[in-house]
């Protein structure tokens, strides 16, 4: 072997370590970047996750302004069919009917969470799947039986049934449809358990990184 060949050699060796150390380095920066993104990914998740968990918690909590104890919907909604009648009496007892039920506050802020929720990047798709699932549900039963109700509360004013005691009319019809809504599944007991169960499935997803679990 030459001299010549000793030294080509040599350099194909060189530029072989260059390209070498080249490629190391590319995926170890490449690995690096992942590794920073895969770790804001998991941050946003972390942040969206617990917020979402309080969101759904904020009902049942004792603590919470937000608690089902505190929102009277049905009163304030059948407030409002009283007045229209009293409002407009004589017309409606004559005509034997009369249009209009205001919106349901509970439907309204469940479909909004929904928007929120159904096409989050940063909840996990079994976690935002059951959630969807929950809330729709509860939105559509929500509706369909206060309209219901409503409805059939509207129809017998306009025949003159229940106008003498107006003022406690919210309490009966509140009754009704906590009965039939726990019928359907969605009653205050129900809904509960639903979303400690979700919660406790955010918890376990949470422990797969715990290093300790």
């Amino acid at each position: 072997m030459t001299l010549d060949d000793t030294f080509k050699i040599a350099q194909i060796g060189f530029y072989g370590l260059i390209a070498f150390v080249t490629v190391l380095t590319f995926w170890r920066a490449k690995e690096g970047l992942l590794n920073s993104v895969n770790t804001e990914y998991h941050k946003k998740v972390i942040e969206r996750l617990e917020d979402l968990s309080k969101v759904l918690l904020d009902e049942y909590d004792w603590d919470s302004p937000n608690h089902w104890s505190n929102k009277h919907p049905v009163a304030k909604i059948v407030s409002d069919i009283n007045k229209n009648f009293m409002n407009h009496k004589e017309e409606i007892l004559q005509r034997g009917s009369f249009p209009g039920i205001p919106s349901h506050p509970d439907y309204e802020r469940l479909k909004a969470l929904v928007q929120r929720v159904k096409s989050d990047p940063f909840i996990p798709k079994a976690i935002r799947s059951r959630v969807t699932d929950l809330l729709e549900n509860r939105a559509d039963v929500i509706l369909d039986v206060h309209l219901d109700h409503f409805e059939r509360y509207k129809t017998a004013l306009a025949k003159g049934k229940y106008s003498g005691d107006l003022d406690n009319n919210a309490g009966w019809i509140q009754n009704e449809i906590l009965a039939d809504l726990r019928k359907r599944g969605c009653g205050i007991e129900e809904i509960e358990h639903e979303v400690h169960e979700i919660r406790l499935a955010i918890q376990t997803y949470f422990e797969r990184f715990d290093p300790d679990s």
